[in-house]
């Protein structure tokens, strides 16, 4: 396999780590800190918030999986 092709796979895999790493933690250590479905809930409440993670997500999966794969090539 390729060194290209295994470096998404090690990027989603420390982005997953992370994840599940924050959500633990703060489950653990609950009133002090926001958990995962505390901060997507504040964020979404707010219009600007909603087209900020909109275009986010676009971006990310253009750049990512659109252009990354070779779809135009």
């Amino acid at each position: 396999m390729e060194a290209t092709h295994r470096a998404p796979r090690v990027i989603y895999s420390v982005i997953a780590a992370s994840w599940v790493a924050w959500g633990v933690f703060t489950q653990v250590e609950r009133p002090r800190y926001a958990t995962l479905g505390g901060i997507v809930r504040r964020m979404m409440r707010h219009p600007l918030m909603r087209w900020a993670v909109w275009a986010s997500w676009a971006f990310v999966g253009w750049h990512l999986f659109v252009r990354g794969r070779g779809a135009f090539k």
